[in-house]
């Protein structure tokens, strides 16, 4: 059996070195970019027609490309876009690219054209007619 020797010493204190405050900074952080895997959309049924509306924010008519094939709709986009700031001693430049694809099976064939593609305030709108 080990014996244990008491002692009248109190163990020696150590230092604890003391946090130094954080300080508060007025610098802006950017905002990361919003990235947009796939748009929802909602499809109705208008009896000699479908009509499907996408909502697409920061994209223009020109980078979304919609196909049929059938009773398949299938929208898609690609975008990129380059960007640079310049500073004293370095020029920064952010490249971004996105692209996306959505198909959806619709109950009854359509024609292989759209009746009507319209883009206003980040609302695409797509007429499709059946046959």
């Amino acid at each position: 059996m080990a014996t244990v020797k008491k002692t009248s010493k109190a163990a020696p204190k150590k230092a604890v070195a003391k946090a130094k405050p954080v300080k508060k900074t007025t610098k802006k952080v950017p905002a990361l970019p919003v990235v947009m895997m796939t748009p929802f959309w909602n499809i109705r049924d208008n009896g000699d027609a479908y009509k499907v509306s996408i909502s697409i924010p920061g994209l223009s008519k020109k980078n979304v490309k919609i196909e049929v094939n059938g009773p398949i709709l299938t929208v898609s986009s690609e975008k990129e876009a380059a960007a640079s700031k310049k500073d004293k001693q370095f020029v920064v430049k952010e490249y971004h690219y996105s692209a996306w694809s959505k198909s959806v099976a619709l109950p009854q064939a359509v024609a292989d054209e759209p009746v009507s593609v319209k883009y206003k305030d980040g609302v695409l709108k797509i007429e499709l007619e059946k046959i």
